[in-house]
Protein backbone atom coordinates (compact mmCIF):
# COMPACT_ATOMS: atom_id res chain seq x y z
CA UNK A 1 0.00 0.00 0.00
CA UNK A 2 2.01 3.07 -0.79
CA UNK A 3 4.96 4.62 -2.82
CA UNK A 4 8.46 4.00 -1.77
CA UNK A 5 10.13 6.77 -3.35
CA UNK A 6 13.67 6.41 -3.43
CA UNK A 7 16.47 9.17 -3.23
CA UNK A 8 20.02 9.55 -5.43
CA UNK A 9 22.50 7.28 -5.17
CA UNK A 10 25.48 8.89 -3.19
CA UNK A 11 29.04 8.18 -2.14
CA UNK A 12 27.95 9.44 1.75
CA UNK A 13 25.15 11.16 3.48
CA UNK A 14 27.22 14.04 5.36
CA UNK A 15 26.89 16.24 3.02
CA UNK A 16 25.63 19.34 2.90
CA UNK A 17 25.98 20.98 -1.12
CA UNK A 18 25.05 17.64 -3.23
CA UNK A 19 28.47 16.95 -3.20
CA UNK A 20 28.04 13.39 -2.54
CA UNK A 21 25.40 12.62 -5.09
CA UNK A 22 25.97 10.79 -8.16
CA UNK A 23 25.15 12.84 -10.77
CA UNK A 24 25.17 11.77 -14.60
CA UNK A 25 28.83 12.70 -15.26
CA UNK A 26 29.78 10.82 -12.75
CA UNK A 27 27.78 7.50 -13.68
CA UNK A 28 29.09 8.42 -17.12
CA UNK A 29 32.37 8.92 -15.85
CA UNK A 30 32.08 5.12 -14.10
CA UNK A 31 30.81 3.41 -16.76
CA UNK A 32 33.88 4.43 -18.89
CA UNK A 33 36.13 2.75 -15.94
CA UNK A 34 33.67 0.07 -15.71
CA UNK A 35 33.92 -0.63 -19.73
CA UNK A 36 38.01 -0.54 -19.46
CA UNK A 37 37.99 -2.69 -17.11
CA UNK A 38 35.77 -5.53 -18.50
CA UNK A 39 32.88 -4.94 -15.78
CA UNK A 40 29.40 -5.23 -16.27
CA UNK A 41 27.46 -1.66 -16.07
CA UNK A 42 24.95 -0.93 -13.46
CA UNK A 43 21.47 0.51 -15.18
CA UNK A 44 22.22 4.33 -14.40
CA UNK A 45 25.16 3.76 -16.13
CA UNK A 46 23.88 3.77 -19.27
CA UNK A 47 20.80 5.70 -18.98
CA UNK A 48 19.79 8.24 -21.36
CA UNK A 49 21.17 11.23 -19.04
CA UNK A 50 24.82 9.81 -18.86
CA UNK A 51 25.12 9.68 -22.73
CA UNK A 52 25.07 13.54 -22.59
CA UNK A 53 27.92 13.42 -19.68
CA UNK A 54 31.13 14.31 -21.90
CA UNK A 55 29.57 17.47 -23.41
CA UNK A 56 28.24 19.20 -20.17
CA UNK A 57 31.76 18.76 -18.66
CA UNK A 58 33.10 21.82 -20.17
CA UNK A 59 30.42 24.00 -19.51
CA UNK A 60 30.44 22.91 -15.81
CA UNK A 61 34.25 23.65 -15.62
CA UNK A 62 33.31 26.83 -17.07
CA UNK A 63 30.90 27.87 -13.84
CA UNK A 64 33.06 25.53 -11.33
CA UNK A 65 34.81 27.86 -8.57
CA UNK A 66 38.29 27.28 -7.92
CA UNK A 67 39.04 24.39 -5.82
CA UNK A 68 37.52 21.03 -4.52
CA UNK A 69 34.71 20.83 -7.51
CA UNK A 70 37.18 21.97 -9.89
CA UNK A 71 40.03 19.49 -8.99
CA UNK A 72 37.27 17.00 -10.02
CA UNK A 73 36.70 18.39 -13.63
CA UNK A 74 40.79 18.11 -13.41
CA UNK A 75 40.33 14.43 -12.12
CA UNK A 76 37.65 13.88 -14.95
CA UNK A 77 40.09 14.99 -17.31
CA UNK A 78 43.24 12.41 -15.88
CA UNK A 79 40.66 9.47 -16.47
CA UNK A 80 40.24 10.43 -19.79
CA UNK A 81 43.77 10.94 -20.42
CA UNK A 82 44.58 7.44 -19.01
CA UNK A 83 41.76 5.43 -20.55
CA UNK A 84 42.85 7.11 -23.99
CA UNK A 85 39.45 8.93 -24.82
CA UNK A 86 38.20 12.46 -26.02
CA UNK A 87 41.15 13.60 -26.59
CA UNK A 88 39.81 16.70 -28.40
CA UNK A 89 36.80 17.94 -24.96
CA UNK A 90 40.06 16.91 -22.87
CA UNK A 91 41.89 19.20 -24.61
CA UNK A 92 39.69 22.19 -23.90
CA UNK A 93 38.86 21.02 -20.75
CA UNK A 94 42.38 21.40 -19.91
CA UNK A 95 42.80 25.17 -21.13
CA UNK A 96 39.48 25.78 -19.48
CA UNK A 97 41.29 24.55 -16.02
CA UNK A 98 44.31 26.19 -16.38
CA UNK A 99 42.38 29.64 -17.26
CA UNK A 100 41.00 29.23 -13.89
CA UNK A 101 43.91 28.22 -11.89
CA UNK A 102 47.00 29.29 -13.85
CA UNK A 103 49.63 27.89 -10.32
CA UNK A 104 47.37 24.79 -10.60
CA UNK A 105 50.63 22.27 -11.40
CA UNK A 106 48.41 19.61 -11.52
CA UNK A 107 46.29 20.98 -14.06
CA UNK A 108 49.22 23.06 -16.10
CA UNK A 109 50.59 18.65 -16.07
CA UNK A 110 47.13 17.68 -17.42
CA UNK A 111 47.41 20.65 -20.10
CA UNK A 112 51.20 20.58 -21.37
CA UNK A 113 52.58 17.37 -20.28
CA UNK A 114 55.75 16.74 -17.95
CA UNK A 115 58.78 19.21 -18.39
CA UNK A 116 61.61 20.33 -16.36
CA UNK A 117 59.47 23.45 -15.12
CA UNK A 118 56.27 21.56 -14.58
CA UNK A 119 58.91 19.48 -12.14
CA UNK A 120 60.87 22.15 -10.41
CA UNK A 121 57.49 23.93 -9.20
CA UNK A 122 56.38 20.82 -8.10
CA UNK A 123 59.88 20.05 -5.99
CA UNK A 124 59.93 24.23 -5.20
CA UNK A 125 55.74 24.22 -3.72
CA UNK A 126 56.25 20.55 -2.27
CA UNK A 127 57.86 20.54 1.46
CA UNK A 128 61.04 19.59 2.57
CA UNK A 129 62.72 18.60 6.04
CA UNK A 130 63.87 22.74 6.17
CA UNK A 131 59.83 23.41 5.49
CA UNK A 132 57.77 21.19 6.45
CA UNK A 133 54.32 22.34 8.85
CA UNK A 134 53.93 18.69 10.00
CA UNK A 135 50.06 19.14 9.55
CA UNK A 136 49.89 16.85 6.70
CA UNK A 137 46.22 17.78 6.06
CA UNK A 138 46.38 18.96 2.48
CA UNK A 139 46.09 17.32 -1.30
CA UNK A 140 47.63 20.80 -2.66
CA UNK A 141 46.16 20.24 -6.15
CA UNK A 142 42.39 20.40 -5.22
CA UNK A 143 42.37 23.67 -3.34
CA UNK A 144 42.11 27.22 -4.67
CA UNK A 145 45.78 28.36 -5.34
CA UNK A 146 45.58 31.07 -3.20
CA UNK A 147 44.69 29.05 -0.26
CA UNK A 148 48.45 28.13 -0.22
CA UNK A 149 47.69 23.97 0.93
CA UNK A 150 50.89 23.04 -0.15
CA UNK A 151 52.39 24.54 3.38
CA UNK A 152 50.21 22.14 5.01
CA UNK A 153 50.88 19.01 2.19
CA UNK A 154 50.39 15.24 2.79
CA UNK A 155 52.67 14.73 0.87
CA UNK A 156 50.99 11.96 -0.64
CA UNK A 157 49.64 15.02 -2.98
CA UNK A 158 53.68 15.82 -3.70
CA UNK A 159 54.35 11.86 -4.53
CA UNK A 160 51.54 11.63 -7.16
CA UNK A 161 53.16 14.70 -8.92
CA UNK A 162 56.49 13.56 -9.23
CA UNK A 163 55.02 9.82 -10.12
CA UNK A 164 53.56 11.71 -13.08
CA UNK A 165 56.57 12.73 -14.50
Amino acid sequence: GGCMVRGLHRFCTNETSQSCTLTPGIWFNMALVWRHLGLPLHKSMSSALTSFAKHTIIGEAKSTSPGYALHLKAVTSFLYRTIGVYRIVTRELNQVLVGKQPGNIFFKFLKDGPSRDLAQSVMHLCPDQGRFSGRLSQWAWERDTDEKAWLNSMLWDCIFMARLF
